[in-house]
């Protein structure tokens, strides 16, 4: 959610804080009361949705990155054998063809270091019976192709998420919208009835929803309101 959003969310919070300790108040005008919750349970789905925004991907991204680095571990460890094999044997295309860091891994896009991994995997298995010496076996070659498998079906996951994001997003947009039109088509043209009847309730109303007046995407400040009608 950025700035202009975040700040706009805030004022619905203050406007719903002062319609909900003055229910008492509302019931004197039945539209501008729907209204009141409609805007509460706009504010209740923006913040469920906020909340699933922030979480959809996270569990998949640090899965992800674990399987990463668990990966890049393995490969490394064949490819420092295959570099020691090479440097000995004088087999100067497989040294350069070989070399390889974690970092290589880690830092590479997924695509890329998935078929980094793939290499090494490759190469592993072309000289598998050479590196017994070198202290890999044909259990660290496997072992490198389960994690690549592993990677492998992980990437794809975040093209689902980002589905589900989109998804989310259009669904709290409706929200705000759903919020906005409570707001500014219905309980701006009544508070003005409020005038006069309840000063406190029309000032600190005016209050809540004067912060995103004075500055869409300014750090929103509540309003201080009267003890009464706190």
């Amino acid at each position: 959610m950025n700035d202009r959003l975040s700040a706009k969310l805030k004022m619905y919070m203050q406007v719903r804080e002062v319609c909900e300790r003055n229910k008492t108040t509302l019931l004197s005008n039945a539209a501008f009361s729907r209204a009141a919750e409609t805007l509460k349970t706009s504010v209740t789905g923006i913040n469920e949705t906020n909340t699933q925004l922030q979480g959809s991907d996270t569990g998949v991204t640090e899965e992800k990155s674990g399987q990463k680095r668990e990966m890049a571990k393995l490969a490394f460890k064949i490819s420092g054998a295959l570099l020691a094999y090479g440097y000995e044997q004088s087999l100067h295309d497989l040294t350069a063809d070989a070399a390889l860091s974690m970092d290589d891994i880690i830092k590479a896009k997924d695509v890329d270091a998935d078929d980094l991994a793939l290499h090494i995997l490759k190469l592993g298995n072309q000289y598998s019976n050479t590196l017994g010496d070198y202290g890999v076996n044909q259990e660290d070659i496997d072992n490198l192709g389960l994690a690549i498998q592993s990677f492998t079906t992980k990437i794809g996951t975040p093209r689902l998420n980002q589905t589900e994001r989109k998804l989310l997003r259009e669904k709290q947009e409706k929200y705000f919208l759903q919020a906005d039109n409570a707001l500014q088509n219905v309980m701006d043209n009544l508070i003005h009835q409020f005038e006069g009847k309840d000063e406190l309730f029309y000032e600190a109303f005016q209050n809540s929803r004067s912060v995103i007046r004075s500055g869409v995407g300014k750090a929103a400040v509540a309003p201080k309101l009267p003890a009464s009608v706190l």
